[in-house]
Formats: structure tokens, sequence, C-alpha cells
């Protein structure tokens, strides 16, 4: 530890400064430490992945450079992740929970968060012109990697002793990536292993940098698939509370395939899920972490990690049961102001095209109400958009894809009976494109606002909820290649599921009379607001 209980750190990538690690010995607490991160610019993200989420979410957060993370053990005895004003006075904001302290008593080293640096970074404004002498620290240097996980290991016990005594453990950390240890299962970050091989293709364990005098562990690997798209630097903190737990209940099975065309860890991705329904307390569940860590003990040591084990078990299944049901409550709450909301809109639908079959609209009918006018189903994509914005996502992921009949007849109802018709309603669906769009509601849920039309036009043999768990990435596109084999029995051409992300006030800005067509939704969903109440 370095002068006064402080030891700094400045990661590095080719030279240019990405942030600033500040730990510092907690007075008047044991082996525990707080943590302070300091930007240099403003174009920083910072996500937050949540307990048994398969993927996490982005804070907005405003003014970042003047701005600093402090991850430390609070006056309530409640460890904390909060975010201040430098310059300021002001009452911090909690932006991370479900934490565990920076410590260096802990078993296993505690994963703290992730650091994700694009190749083509630059010189933040605020150091070139600023007193270097401002950023003195120890030089973690990324060099060519772009990703770093950063794990906290303890001090008091040698490294390969450690290794020796809870290799599996050691090996899981360094196979799984660092979201795991919230997600406890899914494929999360499962790309993380392709990078860990050598060119004859064995699999290299760590490539751990260790900054010793604080035993900081650094995981650092060049993600390729990041670097196809552009983004900020990006950290990525994780409610790391549950980890030496869903450590300990993995199902684990350190064998690697390598072929030309894929690379993959076998048993790593199982999570703690076999633990749930297990009541048996005498013994462990095979091949789980804490099982094959037990087994290389003896004596009271043997016994003490038993109990450890058979109680973080229960821990684990305790908490895991509390997060479906809070969630089932959540889905419940949500899926009451989704009906509600499509309710209003085929409503509308229906309304409007009365008034244009009486002709009570005129020859020049605002945008807004043709809107109101096309068929629901063909506008997926766009009322998706405008649940979002009802719902208070400012910026989120909208996925889609694109079915069309296979047997449909040419013509009719693209073409308009009558040129001088502004709409033309549809006689057969069948002769339609229909795009299929469903937007990420949160790290835990996805809404398909067409479920019941798909459900309902194609009688899949697995209907769709309108409400789901969501996945991650490589999970959901894995679910919908299935879907897209029922469809083709179906009758139905499904195309590759895509995504994007939609930030709302460019996508009013896009889209004509979108803009009133949703004050149009909101006065008649006020309307009935007040008769209700």
């Amino acid at each position: 530890m370095s002068k006064k209980g402080v030891t700094k750190y400045r990661i590095q990538k080719n030279g240019i400064d990405i942030c600033k690690l500040v730990f510092t010995k907690a007075k008047d607490l044991f082996g525990r430490f707080d943590l302070k991160i300091v930007f240099y610019d403003k174009k920083y993200d910072i996500r937050v992945h949540k307990l048994f989420s398969y993927k996490s979410e982005r804070l907005y957060i405003d003014n970042i450079e003047n701005k600093q993370i402090s991850y430390h053990y609070g006056r309530e005895d409640r460890v904390k992740i909060q975010l201040r004003n430098i310059a300021e006075h002001e009452v911090p904001e909690e932006i991370v929970y479900n934490l565990v302290p920076p410590n260096d008593y802990s078993i296993f080293p505690i994963p703290l968060f992730k650091i994700e640096v694009p190749s083509d970074i630059k010189e933040p404004e605020s150091i070139l012109n600023s007193n270097k002498q401002k950023h003195e620290g120890i030089v973690l240097e990324l060099g060519n990697n772009n990703t770093a996980e950063i794990y906290m290991s303890n001090p008091n016990d040698n490294k390969m002793n450690a290794f020796k005594k809870y290799e599996p453990a050691f090996i899981l950390e360094a196979l799984a990536p660092i979201e795991y240890f919230a997600s406890n299962g899914g494929k999360v970050g499962y790309e993380k292993h392709r990078f860990f091989y050598d060119e004859t293709g064995n699999h290299i364990i760590t490539k751990d940098k260790v900054a010793s005098d604080f035993n900081l562990m650094i995981s650092e690997y060049d993600n390729k698939f990041i670097e196809n798209k552009k983004f900020n630097p990006t950290i990525t903190f994780i409610e790391n509370e549950l980890y030496e737990d869903i450590i300990l209940n993995t199902s684990f099975n350190p064998i690697v395939s390598f072929d030309e065309k894929e690379e993959r860890i076998q048993g790593y991705l199982n999570g703690g899920k076999d633990c749930f329904n297990f009541k048996d307390d005498n013994i462990l569940i095979k091949d789980t972490v804490g099982e094959r860590i037990w087994k290389t003990l003896k004596g009271k040591e043997k016994e003490e990690f038993f109990d450890r084990c058979i109680e973080s078990r229960h821990k684990l299944g305790e908490r895991y049961i509390s997060f479906i049901n809070n969630n089932e409550i959540n889905k419940e709450k949500l899926k009451d102001k989704v009906n509600l909301f499509l309710y209003i809109i085929v409503q509308l639908n229906q309304y409007y095209i009365r008034k244009y079959n009486n002709k009570e609209l005129g020859k020049e009918i605002p945008d807004e109400i043709l809107w109101m006018i096309e068929d629901p189903i063909l506008r997926s994509e766009e009322i998706n958009i405008l649940l979002g914005k009802y719902l208070g996502i400012d910026n989120f992921r909208i996925f889609k894809t694109k079915l069309s009949y296979m047997n449909k007849t040419k013509k009719e109802n693209h073409i308009k009976k009558n040129e001088n018709d502004v709409v033309y309603l549809i006689d057969d669906i069948k002769n339609e494109d229909i795009e299929y769009c469903y937007l990420e509601y949160n790290s835990s849920l996805n809404i398909h606002i067409s479920s019941y039309s798909l459900n309902g036009l194609i009688k899949l043999d697995k209907e769709i909820p309108l409400i789901d768990r969501s996945n991650d990435l490589y999970v959901e596109t894995e679910k919908w290649k299935s879907l897209s084999l029922e469809l083709k029995e179906k009758g139905y051409y499904c195309t590759h599921l895509e995504f994007r992300t939609i930030n709302l006030e460019k996508e009013f800005e896009r889209l004509k009379g979108i803009e009133k067509a949703y004050d149009i939704i909101i006065n008649e969903l006020n309307k009935i607001t007040i008769i209700n109440k």
C-alpha cells in the first residue's frame, strides 16, 4: 500500500489516459477499502449489470467529466456506489445496489467492474490543458487490448497457493465474463472465451496483470466484437453481492473444444440453476465448483467449507426465487399499462376508419390521422417507439424481423382500388409483409406488442407472451432461430432478427406525424384515467 494508505492507478491505452482509480484504506474497518474513479472527459458511458439480469443497463449522466464515482462502505452499514460532483457539496446519487465492499480478505477475487476502450481513443483535452502532475499513479497499460476486467484479491495468500487450493474457482473467473458473476447463467458475454487461445488452439488460463502493491488483478483481452461498432469508453459495474454463491454453485466442467468454426467452454454457463430444487443438505451437488474444491480439502477446513457451500446454495436459491416473484409482480403491472395503451390504439384505429369510410375526414387528411387509420399490424415498430415514450424510456433497443407468407398472391392489396384513395383496407393479411417488433423494457423484461396478432394469425404451437424474460443477445437470437423454423412450418418466411437502439428525440423528428399521433393517444388515455378515478 502506498503512502498514507492510498494507492492510485492510471488506466491507459497506448499511453492515453482513460481514468484514474484511487484506493483508500477504510478507517476502523478491517481489510476494507474505498475506491474512487475519476474521469478526464465527458465522453464516457456508465453501465450497470444488475443481479440476475442478462444484460447491462446504461445510466444517462450529465457532465460526467465534473464527477467521480465512489465505491465504499457507507455509514448506514451498507455498501454503496455513488456518483458525486467534485466541485459542489451536493447529495451524492446512489447508482448501484447489491454489493460487497472492496476488501482484501475474500477467498476468491472480487469482481469489481469492467472497462472497454475503443482503439481510436484520443487524449482528453482536460489532460492536454492541465498540469500532468495531477494525474500521477501506477500506470496500468492496456496496449492493444480494448477490455479490462478489474478484480480485487487477497494479498495475505500467495497467489499460486490460492490457485492450487481453489483452482476450479480461479479457472471459472478467468474463463467467464465478469457479468456472469451477477447474471448466474445465460450466455452473457459468451464471446470472452474466444480471445483466450494461442495460435495452436490451446487455452490460456489467465492473462492477469497484477498490481502487486494492492493485489489488484486485471484480466485484459481484445474483444473483436466491440470494435465493429462506434462506442465511448465504457465502465460497467456489476451487482456482485452474490458472486461467491454463484461461483460455488456453478456446474463446471472445464473442457474446451476447439475447431475452425467455434470454440466453446463446456459447463460454465449452467450457473446455479440446479441448486434451487436440490433439498439434500448432506451432500453437495456433483461437479459444482464448491463440490470440486471441497474434495481437495482436509480436516476441519473441509468441514467448514462444506457448511459454507450448503449455506451459499440456500442463499442463492432464496434470492433468485425472490427475484422471480418480484419480476412476476412487475410483469403484471406492466401488462396492465401496455394493454391499455394498445387498446386505445385499436379503438382510435376503428374510430378513424369509420370516419374515413363515411367521408367525414375531408380531402386533406393530416399525417397523424393517416397514421391512425393504417392497420396496427403493419406499423409495429412505430407503436413500439410510442410505447417506449409512454413508459418513460428515453433510449432502448428494438428487435425486429420481417414475416412473409410464402404462397401469397400478387397484387391486389398493394394496388389502390382508386388512384384518388389515400387509404386502402387490407382484405387478406397474408398478402402483406409483417414486420414483427418487440422492445427491451429493461435488463429483465421484453415487451412483445405484436404477440397478440402473431399468435392469432399464425397459431404457433407455443404462444409468444406479451411480456417475457429478456435474455442476452446470443440467447435472444438463438430463440428466434428456433421460432423461424416453426414459422416456416406454418408457411411463413422469417428474416434474421435485427436490433437497433432507439433515441426518441431523433425518431420523433424522423417519423411524419408521429408526435401528434402520440398526443392523441395520450389524450384518450387521460380521459380513461379521469373516468376510472
